[in-house]
């Protein structure tokens, strides 16, 4: 390992406060959904089954390399008319 590699992993185990402003109005809360993490993962899994993840077509006919979910009111999708939010899924439609 060099001098420059051994330098950057050392820092990222130094602590850091708990609480980090982003911006005005954003704030990062480092560990605080660690409580919830059981159920944060039952209701992503339960979401995952309604609505699995999958690779989007761009405008383009490209085949985008992250996988993406749908789900809600609107989401998010791209196909060869473009990209948009939409009430409904073309892939489970």
């Amino acid at each position: 390992m060099t001098a420059r590699s051994a330098e950057v992993f050392d820092s990222a185990l130094e602590p850091r406060p708990p609480q980090e402003i982003l911006c005005e109005g954003a704030v990062l809360l480092r560990g605080f959904a660690l409580t919830h993490e059981r159920g944060i993962l039952r209701a992503l899994d339960e979401t995952l089954r309604a609505a699995p993840l999958r690779h989007m077509i761009t405008p383009g006919g490209q085949r985008m390399s992250v996988a993406m979910s749908n789900c809600g009111k609107l989401g998010w999708i791209s196909d060869r008319r473009g990209y948009r939010y939409s009430p409904d899924d073309p892939q489970s439609g």
